[in-house]
Parts: structure tokens; sequence; C-alpha cells
């Protein structure tokens, strides 16, 4: 139904390819289905993705596998062509619903780099295209930040960088887990705050009236790590 909305819309519009046109039939659904804004753009993009894989949609309609898989079946054969991709999909079809999704991912994907082994590549630089940041409030009132489609070096880098940095602070003997010094670490350089700050050292001089701390106090100066 959404794949049928979305034709009727961009062929009304007479300019199929303007990024207002998009976001115009998103508010829509969004509007219709009671959606947020976000699941909105994900319904439609997901239902663009398989209006060039029948053999999905007339397995998803008839209840042979779901949302989920039909999510894997969509993002691993972006990178082959229409044919070849409808192809795929027609001879996995009848075996995903008695396979995991992950099951399902791994055997595409292998199928997919036997046939075109350039195919990841232009998926990724593709899904480049999407970068973003995301932002959204927890179920628990907290928040969460998180960067998406982002090339993967820089990522990697990012990671690590967090990760020497909280590994630091913990050898120091800085309070809390390793995945709570690491978001410590990642809110602090976001925020342009130095990492110093988050040293047991600069807590302890911060209690104590007139005290100040030393640059480069702590025994492994975090500023460097980051």
């Amino acid at each position: 139904m959404i794949s049928e909305l979305d034709a009727r819309r961009l062929r009304e519009s007479g300019r199929p390819g303007a990024s207002w046109v998009s976001e115009h039939i998103s508010s829509e659904l969004a509007a219709a289905l009671t959606l947020t804004g976000r699941a909105a753009d994900s319904l439609l993009g997901l239902a663009r993705d398989l209006a060039r894989l029948p053999a999905v949609l007339r397995a998803l309609a008839g209840g042979r596998i779901d949302r989920a898989r039909a999510v894997v079946f969509a993002a691993e054969l972006a990178g082959l062509g229409d044919v070849a991709a409808a192809a795929v999909a027609m001879g996995f079809c009848d075996l995903a619903g008695s396979m995991t999704t992950g099951r399902l991912r791994a055997a595409l994907r292998s199928m997919v780099l036997s046939l075109d082994p350039a195919a990841l590549t232009r998926r990724a630089e593709k899904a480049r295209a999407e970068a973003r940041v995301a932002a959204w409030r927890e179920g628990s009132g907290n928040a969460a930040l998180a960067g998406r489609e982002l090339p993967a070096a820089d990522a990697i880098a990012a990671d690590r960088r967090i990760a020497a940095i909280a590994e630091a602070l913990k050898e120091a003997g800085a309070p809390g887990t390793m995945d709570q010094l690491r978001a410590a670490v990642y809110i602090a350089l976001l925020t342009g705050r130095d990492p110093d700050t988050l040293h047991p050292a600069a807590a302890i001089s911060r209690t104590r009236p007139g005290s100040r701390t030393r640059p480069g106090s702590p025994a492994r100066p975090l500023r460097a790590l980051a």
C-alpha cells in the first residue's frame, strides 16, 4: 500500500527527484499511521527498497517472512542491480522463513560477494550519502546520540580513542564501569570539555576550597590521548 501511495504521489508531483516530495510523502504516512517522522521515513525507505524485490513483497504479504527478514533482504541486496537483486531474492525467499535473520544476512552477503564483489563497496558509498547524527530520548528518560553511516575507518578510530581515554581513567581509579567511562568521555569530547576533568585528581581538587588542578597533573595525561 505504501509503495502504491509513493508511486502515485511521485507521479502527481511532477518532480519525483526533489527532496521535498519525499518529505511530504513521509509526513503523510506519519499522519495516516500515527508514526514518528523517523519511523515514517524508515517505512517509506523499506517500501522503496522492496519495490524492486517482488518475490520478497509476495513472501511478506503471504506471511512466509516477517518484516525483520524483509529488512535484511533490502539491506543486503542494495548493492546489486535490479535484475540480479530480484533473482537472488527469488532464490532465497522460500528458505528465509526457516533461517534466523543472522543466517539470512550471512547467506545473502555471501551470494552477493560471489556475484559482484564490488557490490558491498557500492552499497557503503550509497549509504554514506545518508550520514547523519541522530538524537532521541530513551524510554528511561535519558537521551541517546549516535552517528550513522559514518566512514568505517573514522568510526573505528573514534571508538579506539574513546576506549584509550576511558582505560586511562580506569587505571587512574575513576569510578564506574568501562561502559560508563566511555559514555562520559564521549559526551565530554563532543561538548568540548577537557577529558582531564574526568580524572579522579581533578574531582578531588574541586572539593578543596581554593585548590587548583595543575595542568597535566594526571599520571597519564588524558589530553594527549584526546
